[in-house]
């Protein structure tokens, strides 16, 4: 089966926009993805993964614009991501063969009819640091998985 037939709510629920939509609620979270400047070129794509604890992960890959030091994600709630559940979310990045570079992973929540930041910065002291379930890299060492609000990119317009 593939991707695209597996996740096919996928697209409503997670949005490669940063234009607000015209809809009468408001709820979502406008992620940040931050490369600081000493992460390597050859991370090219940005797996955005949304983990909920009673239902499968979610994760969508986007292709970084060459050069980009940050780019925007909306998320939005939908049947299977409801308001005001906790869940994970990570930014994964990958080489061009796919394979991972560098993450991070915040525990974040939709409040309703609230658009909210949501930073995830990668590091380049985390580049191939593999941290155990329930903790992310931060600064070159493992450390539990932060709760993040309202949060945003350095230097991000």
């Amino acid at each position: 089966m593939n991707r695209a037939r597996r996740h096919a709510w996928l697209p409503l629920a997670l949005l490669a926009a940063t234009s607000p939509a015209c809809a009468p609620d408001r709820t979502a979270l406008l992620v940040h993805v931050c490369l600081d400047v000493q992460v390597p070129d050859d991370v090219v794509f940005v797996r955005l993964v949304v983990d909920h604890v009673s239902r499968p992960d979610v994760a969508h890959v986007f292709r970084l614009p060459a050069g980009a030091r940050f780019v925007t994600f909306s998320i939005r709630p939908g049947d299977d991501l409801l308001v005001p559940e906790d869940f994970l979310l990570s930014a994964v990045g990958l080489d061009a063969y796919g394979h991972q570079r560098v993450a991070r992973t915040v525990r974040t929540w939709f409040e309703p009819d609230v658009d909210r930041d949501v930073a995830l910065t990668l590091e380049a002291a985390c580049l191939g640091r593999n941290c155990t379930h329930g903790e992310t890299c931060q600064s070159g060492i493992c450390v539990p998985i932060p709760t993040v609000d309202n949060s945003r990119c350095p230097g991000e317009p």
